[in-house]
């Protein structure tokens, strides 16, 4: 499927948190469009909290910072992931390692309330064909850090599918915490380690400030002030790099950035890796996100919690974009009929029916205008028919709808089969596909023990 063409809107004047000058070196933010997989979405969200969360039905290894030691840990299964998983092995914190591909690379959880539970995930990907074998999982680092729920090792992944380890972080005191999540992969020379990061709120987090005679007011600008997506696909998702830039004489310290509602949000890694520290007149690049799920007109913002010289604020930009219909691959209707071909069997009597299901697997609406179904009009020893059920329907990509085929037999031992030069019995799916009728074979067998 190709990239739509991109699309984006900004405001002339820069957000900031006071009075700033706007940048005279103005941006253009830069659309790109992300497939998305199995609808958990790519675009990425900020930690959030409550407990970790399963996007996903796919291998799950939940990794949980709690002070105290896991129990209760569950086994789970490989599944395979979609034909669209993952993300271009280019993008932001993302790193492939051969036929392996992690993402995110790192995990920062910035500033969590003490006691509360900030979630996220890493993805690994086995892009290739052949199967890697993970010998092993470690986690080492604060004691905050715990693995929930585990499989046994060594597993194997096949090629295309995926594990994600979900991450949770649960706080406990006013600290910073790190931590090293190893993999032990055949495809590696030796065990790659995805850093771990987070820390409780009221967290003495050094920023590196020393000038302590500037009023405790930061200013953060963002350009552009305000991003509108435009439309995006609702099975993709679509990012926008906003600049950053601290106008102020102190270091800023970025400590979350989270999107309302939550179809908005950030991209983790690259520029700014949470929590980040901005140098007075430095400037770094934020992607901002939009997830999509319905077609509908979406308006919020995203919001950066910041600290300065021990003074809380926010930098807040608008953000807005609708989510549209994704664009066709097939773009046709197709027919497909279950069971194909058709057989009715009565062991004990006559009459026997058999019910048919007809399933539109194109991307545009199927109409069916007619169903019938036609005899053999030399050799019968009985008719088919309709029973219940619809003839005509409208299908939109997905939908299915049923109808009964009947069978009545007329002499003992009756035998009806198909793929034979004298014998037309034919069920008939008349639709707008732009191909001829779409037809399916029939046969039945029918005891009817006492018939003449």
């Amino acid at each position: 499927m190709s990239t739509p063409s991109t699309r984006s809107d900004s405001t002339s004047a820069p957000t900031s948190l006071a009075t700033s000058s706007t940048p005279s070196d103005r941006r253009t933010p830069r659309l790109r469009f992300t497939r998305r997989s199995d609808r958990a979405g790519v675009g990425v969200r900020a930690p959030s909290f409550g407990g970790p969360s399963m996007h996903n039905p796919r291998l799950t290894l939940l990794v949980a910072f709690v002070a105290t030691a896991c129990q209760g840990l569950e086994p789970i299964t490989l599944k395979k992931g979609g034909k669209d998983s993952g993300m271009d092995s280019g993008a932001p914190n993302v790193v492939q390692l051969g036929d392996l591909r992690i993402e995110p690379a790192t995990v920062a959880f910035g500033i969590v309330p003490l006691n509360d539970t900030a979630s996220d995930s890493i993805v690994l990907s086995n892009t290739g064909s052949d199967e890697l074998i993970f010998r092993q999982s470690t986690l080492e680092g604060d004691s905050q850090f715990a693995v929930t729920s585990a499989t046994s090792f060594p597993a194997q992944l096949a090629g295309g599918e995926e594990i994600i380890f979900e991450l949770s972080f649960t706080p406990d005191a006013a600290e910073s915490y790190s931590a090293g999540l190893s993999v032990d992969v055949t495809v590696l020379d030796e065990p790659y380690v995805i850093e771990v990061t987070g820390a409780g709120e009221g967290a003495d987090i050094d920023t590196g400030d020393t000038d302590t005679d500037d009023p405790p007011v930061g200013e953060l600008a963002a350009e552009p002030s305000s991003v509108d997506f435009g439309e995006v696909p609702t099975n993709r998702a679509g990012s926008v790099e906003v600049m950053i830039t601290n106008t102020h004489t102190d270091n800023i310290l970025i400590q979350q950035v989270v999107g309302n509602p939550s179809e908005f949000g950030y991209q983790p890694g690259g520029d700014i890796t949470l929590p980040q520290v901005i140098a007075p007149g430095e400037s770094r690049m934020l992607e901002l996100t939009f997830d999509p799920v319905s077609e509908t007109a979406y308006s919020g913002d995203v919001t950066l919690s910041l600290d300065v010289s021990g003074t809380a604020g926010t930098l807040v930009i608008p953000v807005q974009g609708t989510g549209v219909e994704p664009p066709c691959e097939i773009c046709a209707p197709i027919v497909s009929v279950s069971p194909n071909p058709i057989s009715v069997t009565a062991v004990l009597g006559c009459n026997e029916s058999e019910t048919v299901s007809i399933t539109n697997v194109g991307d545009q609406d199927l109409e069916i205008t007619d169903i019938t179904v036609t005899n053999d009009s030399l050799i019968a020893c009985g008719t088919f028919s309709l029973g219940n059920g619809a003839t005509s329907a409208t299908l939109s990509p997905g939908a299915s709808t049923t109808i009964d085929v009947v069978f009545d037999a007329t002499a003992p031992l009756c035998t009806e089969r198909p793929n034979l030069a004298r014998d037309a019995n034919i069920f008939h799916v008349e639709n707008n596909s732009g191909q001829p009728d779409y037809t399916v074979e029939m046969s039945a067998f029918a005891l009817c023990p006492g018939s003449p």
